[in-house]
C-alpha cells in the first residue's frame, strides 16, 4: 500500500502535461481511490496523535472552503465581496435571481474544493502508512526518481527548443514564459525543484553507498532545475530548505554561529535596503524580469497584496 500511495505522485506530475479538465477528472478519482483505500484497509496501521491532530485541521480547512458555495444576496455579497458586489447585483438583478454562490464558478469551484479533499484524503493516509523507516525510504526514492526524471524533462525541452510540453501535446496553447516539464509555470516546476531538494540533501547524508550517489546527483539536478525555472520564489524557498537540513546536522559550535551571524545579515540586508537588495537578487535569477521592474515591480512584494485581494 505504501507503494501506491508513493506512486500517484509521479503519475499526477507527468499526467499533468495535458491540464485539461478530463486529465485533472482522472487524477482526482485516482487520488480519492487511492487515498480512501490507504484508509479503510484492515490492515491498516494506527494512526498518530500527531496525525489525527492534522486531519482535524484538514477538515476545518474544508470546511472554511466549503463557505464558497453558501448562497448570498446582495447584502450578503456586498459584506464579503465589497470590490465585486456593485459589478456583480445588477446582472443577477436583471436575471431575476439575485442569490448566488459566493464562488463566481460553482462548477470550476467544486472541482478545485474535491481536488484539494482527495489531496488532503492521501496525504492523512501516506501519513498512516508511512511511518516506519523502509517506508518512508521507499517513498523519499519514489520522490526523487519523479523529480530526476521531470528536470531531465525540463533540460530536454530547453535544449530542443521544444514549443509544447512532451513536444506534441499542444499545451500550452499560449506560451507566455517558457515552461517547465509537466508543468505550464516555470515557477511552479521550480518550487518543485525547491520541495525535493532538503529530502535529496538528507538521503544524500543518511542513505547508503548506492543511494547517495543518485540523491547527490539528484541533488545538483534539481539545484540547477531551481536555477533553469528563474523563480526567485523557488530559488530562495530552496535556500532556505537546504539551510534547515544543513543546520539540523550540523555541529552545535556551527549552529551557534549561524544563528549568530542570521542577525547581523539582516541589519546589513536593512541598511543596504531591501529595495535594493531584492533588485540585485532579481538580477542574479530573473535578469529578464527588469521589464516587471520598470513598470513598478521593484521588489518581491511590491503588488501582490493588491494582487491576492483580488
Amino acid at each position: 500500500m505504501a507503494y501506491c500511495l508513493a506512486l500517484t505522485f509521479p503519475f499526477c506530475l507527468f499526467a499533468f502535461g495535458a491540464v485539461h479538465e478530463e486529465w485533472r477528472a482522472c487524477t482526482l478519482l485516482l487520488l480519492g481511490l487511492v487515498g480512501s483505500a490507504g484508509l479503510l484497509l484492515p490492515a491498516r496501521p494506527r494512526p498518530g496523535r500527531n496525525t489525527l491532530t492534522a486531519a482535524l485541521l484538514s477538515g476545518l480547512l474544508l470546511l472554511w472552503c466549503a463557505s464558497a458555495f453558501l448562497p448570498l444576496g446582495p447584502a450578503g455579497r456586498a459584506f464579503l465581496q465589497p470590490g465585486l458586489a456593485q459589478v456583480l447585483n445588477a446582472p443577477l438583478a436583471l436575471s431575476g435571481s439575485e442569490t448566488h454562490a459566493l464562488a463566481l464558478d460553482p462548477s470550476r469551484a467544486l472541482l478545485e474544493f474535491l481536488y484539494l479533499a482527495a489531496t488532503l484524503l492521501l496525504l492523512f493516509a501516506t501519513a498512516t502508512w508511512v511511518r516506519g523507516h523502509e517506508n518512508a525510504r521507499r517513498l523519499v526514492i519514489v520522490l526523487l526518481v519523479a523529480g530526476f526524471s521531470f528536470v531531465l524533462l525540463a533540460f530536454a525541452q530547453r535544449a530542443t527548443n521544444a514549443d509544447s510540453i512532451f513536444w506534441t501535446s499542444g499545451v500550452p496553447e499560449v506560451k507566455l514564459r517558457p515552461f517547465f516539464g509537466t508543468l505550464v509555470s516555470a515557477n511552479q516546476g521550480g518550487a518543485l525543484c525547491a520541495f525535493l531538494l532538503p529530502l535529496a540533501l538528507m538521503a544524500a547524508l543518511l542513505e547508503k553507498k548506492a543511494t547517495r550517489v543518485f540523491a547527490a546527483t539528484t541533488l545538483l539536478l534539481l539545484a540547477g532545475g531551481c536555477v533553469l525555472s528563474q523563480s526567485r520564489g523557488a530559488c530562495l524557498a530552496a535556500l532556505l530548505g537546504l539551510g534547515v537540513v544543513t543546520l539540523y546536522r550540523a555541529s552545535p559550535r556551527v549552529r551557534k554561529v549561524v544563528f549568530m551571524a542570521l542577525p547581523l545579515g539582516l541589519i546589513a540586508v536593512a541598511v543596504f535596503g531591501v529595495g535594493r537588495a531584492a533588485l540585485v537578487y532579481t538580477q542574479i535569477v530573473d535578469p529578464s524580469a527588469h521589464t516587471l521592474i520598470e513598470g513598478g515591480y521593484s521588489d518581491l512584494l511590491t503588488g501582490r497584496a493588491d494582487l491576492y485581494r483580488d
